[in-house]
């Protein structure tokens, strides 16, 4: 009986602890390129992002066009869209889920209350009013936020980003290249500095030799198809800059 009773007690005091973390609110904020889904813990976390949906929604008559995504591995959890674009009552919606198995700790990170973290980056061309809701139709297609820490419910509030609440940011990635996924297969997706403008993008091989190569606006995301290249390590360049990144063929 003591050793039951222990395991019992052990055990609620776990859930207890895990119940004890407080919610993670979410919001959007807009690049003017880019919609980067961020979310808020309202304490200290350093534990497993289980899981979590949103849904964005935008006028159907807008003319919002989404490039490719990125989710910096630093978030823990893996994005995706949960089914096509749906249209209804004047609005167009896409939702997207995602799922999280290693602590943040085991990344290297952890999230600070009050902070803000990124957990996706959309590109975007065309204008138009995007949020983050809750409405009818979420609630009838299963696309209400939701968000999981540690196997439990934490689902808080979707907010309005504003710089003049005192959150802490996370760092400027806007000045930054990018590009996932990493490891690539087929094609690798790339998002320029906001101060490239117009640039010549080059993929090197090991050797520093150029084995693709094309221009790119600045606007939304860019990509390089892959499937005529072996399988190995290469670097995204700029061209007449110092920015680069590695990326791995599969």
């Amino acid at each position: 009986m003591k050793t039951i009773f222990t395991t019992l007690l052990t055990s609620v005091l776990l859930a207890a602890s895990v119940n004890a973390q407080d919610d993670l609110d979410i919001t959007l904020f807009d690049t003017g390129s880019a919609v980067e889904v961020r979310v808020r813990p309202e304490a200290d976390f350093n534990g497993v992002f289980s899981s979590l949906t949103f849904t964005l929604r935008w006028e159907a008559g807008s003319t919002i066009a989404w490039g490719g995504s990125y989710a910096p591995p630093e978030a823990g959890i893996n994005m995706a869209p949960s089914g096509p674009v749906h249209t209804d009552g004047g609005y167009s919606y896409h939702s997207h889920a995602g799922f999280g198995f290693a602590p943040l700790s085991d990344l290297g990170t952890s999230w600070v209350a009050g902070g803000e973290y990124t957990v996706l980056s959309i590109s975007y061309t065309g204008s138009g009013s995007i949020e983050l809701v809750n409405d009818a139709w979420t609630a009838a297609n299963n696309g209400d936020y939701y968000v999981s820490l540690n196997g439990v419910d934490h689902t808080g509030m979707i907010y309005a980003s504003d710089s003049s609440t005192g959150l802490t940011p996370e760092p400027d990635t806007s000045a930054v290249l990018r590009a996932w996924p990493v490891p690539a297969v087929d094609r690798v997706h790339y998002m320029l500095p906001v101060a490239a403008g117009v640039a010549r993008v080059r993929l090197l091989d090991g050797s520093g030799r150029v084995v693709m190569e094309q221009e790119h606006d600045g606007q939304g995301a860019g990509e390089f198809d892959l499937n005529g290249l072996a399988p190995g390590r290469y670097i995204l360049h700029v061209a007449g800059g110092t920015d680069h990144v590695e990326i791995i063929k599969r």
